[in-house]
């Protein structure tokens, strides 16, 4: 069963569009953070400053800091971002529909 006990984001995508989420369960509130994506997302990842990277269909990768409730960069890569992994030193991988890894210093 998943740790609830710290908020979590939820990303709720359609065709054209996402809508991201903090849930914390511990205050009983969720709140809609300010992300216009404009693209279904397809994968995220937690950096360990809180910065979280969001992988979308149209190429983007989105970046935001949940204490900002809204994004702080994006860099648009060569294909739709399937995954997104990273190393503690900021260094940012990125898998790309096409077959190939984006690396990324953040």
């Amino acid at each position: 069963m998943p740790d609830l006990s710290s908020p979590v984001c939820l990303f709720c995508s359609s065709r054209l569009t996402a809508e991201f989420y903090l849930l914390d369960i511990n205050k009983k509130e969720m709140k809609a953070l300010d992300v216009d994506t404009k693209s279904r997302v397809l994968c995220c990842d937690m950096l360990d400053d809180g910065t979280i990277l969001v992988g979308t269909v149209s190429w983007y990768i989105h970046a935001f800091v949940l204490e900002l409730s809204s994004e702080v960069w994006c860099i648009q890569l060569n294909d739709s971002v399937i995954d997104i992994a990273h190393l503690p030193e900021g260094k940012v991988f990125a898998a790309l529909a096409d077959g190939s890894i984006a690396v990324l210093q953040v």
